[in-house]
This record gives C-alpha cells, structure tokens and sequence, in this order.
C-alpha cells in the first residue's frame, strides 16, 4: 500500500523545503517507488523546476502533479478519457448562476454578493 502524507502549516513555516528534503532521502534509498508531489495548479512548473534543479541532473522517479493533471491520470487510468473536468472559468459562471437564482434565500452572505 502506498503511503499519503499530507504537510500543512502556515507561510514559512518550512513546507516546502521538508517536502524537498523528503524527496531526496526517499530517491537516495535503493528501491524503485515512484514518488508524487501533489501542488497547487499555478507551483507546478516552479516545484519542478526547484526539485530538478536541486536533485541535479534531475528527476527520474519523482512526479510533480497538480491537482487537474492528477485528476485526467485517474480518468485516463479507469478509461474515462472522455471525462470533462471543468476549469476555472467554468466554475466561476455556474456559481454566479446559482448564487443570482438563489439571490434572494442567501443571508449569511448578503453584503458580498456582488463581489
């Protein structure tokens, strides 16, 4: 079974550099795992660049993978290819209709409706 760890803490409190160190005491041991970062969307390129750059001459066995890319593995993986995931923009247009068809139930945020 392979193992998940989740790192949380607050800015600066050292997240990602654990993360890095674990990295690379996990790709010095002998056995062949593969290991899997899972960052946000908008690090993905900079964590790859960081874990290359540090684990020169680069990264054989880690994978840098956001959160989108992870999620079309798992479908590509099941034979779900043709799966849509919604993006961004998507999400933000079917919020806004929710919220304008239920404009008048919200209470809690009232005073932020607009924004």
């Amino acid at each position: 079974m392979e193992k998940v760890e989740f790192i949380v803490g607050r800015s600066g409190a050292g997240k990602t550099t654990y993360c890095y160190e674990g990295i690379e005491n996990k790709l010095k041991e002998s056995h062949y795992d593969t290991l899997m970062l899972l960052v946000p969307e908008q690090f993905n390129l900079q964590t790859q660049r960081d874990l290359a750059t540090r684990l020169a001459p680069g990264l054989l066995r880690a994978e840098i993978m956001s959160f989108n890319v992870l999620a079309r593995e798992v479908f590509r993986e099941v034979g779900k290819t043709e799966t849509t995931v919604i993006e961004d923009l998507e999400r933000l247009i079917i919020l806004r209709r929710v919220i304008e068809s239920h404009k008048k139930e919200i209470v809690f945020y009232k005073k932020n409706l607009n924004n």
